[in-house]
């Protein structure tokens, strides 16, 4: 539950209200960005309306499930217009996100709560920057799973079209693959098909 102070439960309670999400992404450089899915000023810093505003649907909080031993990561997803290419996917792997959600009610105009996430993946589609964000808790926990490579890491391409987010997948118990058998019955035996038939 979110602690308010005066100013901020001023606001909540207001019947007009209106709501903004600004975001600063601060890369290894450091380069400082700021954007927002529409141009405004507040805490006298200017931020851009860079963010897509149909690629950003809000941030996916997830329950720690202690029983399972999983901590699963809360998440955001954004894409950014990238025109002419200016910027380069690979500056922003491992940027910091700090996402807040500004709200104000006509008078007062406060932080409500905010967010801190690293991009875990950027690339660059179509003239934009799509992120993948995760909380920045992720890179302090213990253990390595789920974490199975992209196949695009193991066979790199300059191809953009093979950056899929396919990762090879992690088999439990024994693997089969799916190939089509076919039983002689005047061999009495099952063969296993490679090609056509």
């Amino acid at each position: 539950m979110l602690s308010l102070n005066a100013t901020q439960q001023t606001i909540i309670a207001s019947s007009e209200i209106s709501a903004s999400w600004l975001f600063t992404v601060t890369t290894a450089a450091p380069t400082t960005y700021r954007w927002s899915t529409k141009a405004k000023s507040f805490g006298g810093q200017s931020y851009t309306a860079t963010i897509l505003a149909d690629s950003f649907g809000g941030i996916s909080l997830n329950r720690s499930m202690s029983e399972l031993s999983i901590q699963a990561p809360n998440t955001v997803v954004f894409s950014v217009t990238n025109s002419g290419n200016a910027l380069s996917a690979s500056d922003f792997e491992g940027a910091s996100v700090l996402v807040q959600l500004v709200c104000s009610d006509g008078t007062n105009e406060a932080v409500i709560a905010q967010w801190k996430f690293r991009v875990k993946r950027c690339h660059a589609v179509y003239q934009r920057l799509e992120f993948i964000c995760v909380d920045f808790v992720q890179e302090y926990l213990e253990g390595d799973y789920p974490d199975p490579p992209f196949i695009e890491g193991l066979a790199p391409s300059n191809d953009q079209a093979g950056k899929d987010g396919a990762c090879v997948p992690v088999p439990f118990g024994t693997a089969y693959i799916p190939l089509r058998s076919v039983y002689v019955e005047a061999d009495g035996a099952r063969y296993y098909l490679l090609g056509p038939t």
